[in-house]
């Protein structure tokens, strides 16, 4: 991209490695000095077969050129520039005509990476960049100068950080980076309350996957320190089990899961289709189904009491509610639970003593917490109030059922909160005036 401008200056050099050979196609990027906020291009080429380049129409003033180019500059080597700024940029100005780039490649960092027994590992990770190599070996760019850390990382084995000193302009050798090899767990997975071995479960723990066998056996290889093992089945009751440092052998007992299912309509004809939503006394999302044709069903539930939400969209007009509804679930038992869209929703004004606080209806009871506890990612899935007048916060549709409200404060580093838990009723206008209780939590 050049200027298009009647008047103003060109520049013009050219671009060569440190044998003074042409560098073809490298990206040339200018900026004008003094931006602010990080550097837009605000003209760019790229250097010919030749290593020549020409940005046309430059406005009057200092600029700063860089290349994109896989390389730093030579600083003592290059020329034509105002002054060098940094390893990648020059300050160039009416004058510079004629600026010589010299650029040298990025020194090396080269090694392999193998097993205790000196075979390679092929597939690895070094500081977050994926290699493969039928050898284990590596040759990656080093950046910058100095002490630095880098981490490697391959599947099945433990992560290893490791010392480096780079120095500048020099590629460092560091020979065979050695991985253990990652313990294994194994164990049984058995029947609440008849200790039966459960024959195809799947284990997973550490990214890996295990069936159980006949006898309820597993065995995983190659599993990270402080893992979770989780593990499920079609009819059963999901677990998780952390793994511990000092035993890879475990015993984990599922408990029949429960089954629940019902029909959903708006008056009497089945609803297309929407999301059910099982969610735990403490109000996170336990288990979550679409519905098709008015009928959804949930398996494999763990026991317990939970909050029911159903949410259907709109083809025209308001899409239709449903008022939230309790269950409780036992060990393989089934329950049905039918809903029936309201054909109208609560009111709720909430008269607020301050300005700029969020106001929000969550399903069911869910505890005082703050950001750190996981308060923004509850919220997710709350009706929001919106402000309408002065001091009030108006929810305009709300189904029926039992909520918690959160007023919510937040300055730069706190966020204070306020709780309380309402009944909304299937209809009606409602008012209520909030005199909060602030709890403060750092951000």
């Amino acid at each position: 991209m050049l200027f298009q401008l009647e008047e103003g200056w060109s520049l013009s050099g050219q671009v060569v490695n440190q044998e003074g050979k042409p560098i073809e196609g490298a990206r040339l990027i200018a900026s004008r000095e003094g931006e602010s906020g990080p550097r837009k291009p605000s003209a760019e080429t790229k250097s010919g077969a030749d290593g020549w380049f020409r940005m046309a129409r430059l406005p009057e003033g200092s600029w700063i050129l860089g290349s994109n180019y896989e390389s730093v500059l030579d600083a003592e080597a290059s020329s034509g520039m105002d002054e060098v700024v940094d390893p990648t940029h020059v300050r160039v100005s009416r004058g510079c005509t004629d600026v010589r780039l010299v650029l040298r490649a990025r020194p090396q960092i080269r090694g392999r990476v193998v097993r205790e027994d000196g075979h390679p590992i092929t597939l690895f990770e070094i500081s977050h960049q994926q290699l493969r190599h039928p050898e284990g070996r590596f040759s990656v760019q080093a950046w910058g100068s100095g002490e630095q850390t880098l981490y490697f990382r391959a599947p099945g084995f433990s992560t290893r950080s490791l010392q480096v000193q780079l120095r500048e302009g020099k590629d460092l050798e560091l020979g065979d980076v050695v991985l253990k090899d990652l313990p294994g767990v194994s164990g049984r997975v058995l029947e609440a309350g008849t200790s039966a071995p459960i024959a195809g479960a799947r284990v997973e723990v550490g990214g890996r996957v295990a069936p159980t066998q006949r006898d309820g056996s597993f065995t995983v290889e190659g599993v990270p320190e402080r893992a979770l093992l989780t593990v499920t089945h079609p009819d059963y009751a999901s677990v998780q089990v952390p793994i511990r440092e000092d035993s890879r052998e475990v015993s984990v007992v599922l408990e029949p899961g429960a089954r629940l299912e019902g029909r959903i309509s708006l008056e009497g004809v089945p609803v297309q289709s929407g999301s059910v939503y099982l969610r735990s006394e403490q109000g996170g999302v336990v288990a979550t189904t679409g519905f098709w044709e008015g009928h959804y069903a949930l398996s494999a539930l763990a026991s317990g009491r939970f909050v029911v939400q159903v949410v259907a969209p709109s083809d025209e007009g308001p899409a239709p509610m449903f008022p939230l509804r309790q269950v409780e679930l036992t060990p393989g038992g089934k329950v049905t639970l039918d809903f029936t869209a309201q054909v109208a929703g609560a009111a709720l004004e909430v008269f607020v003593p301050e300005r700029n606080l969020e106001v929000h209806l969550f399903p069911g009871s869910l505890p005082l917490m703050g950001p750190k506890q996981g308060l923004y990612t509850k919220i997710v899935g709350s009706y929001i109030g919106k402000p309408v007048r002065e001091g009030v916060v108006r929810f305009s549709r709300v189904p029926a059922g039992h909520y918690t409200l959160f007023a919510m404060r937040r300055d730069e580093d706190v966020t204070s909160v306020h709780r309380e838990e309402l009944e909304i009723p299937s209809e009606g206008e409602l008012s209520f005036s909030l005199l909060p209780q602030w709890t403060q939590y750092a951000d």
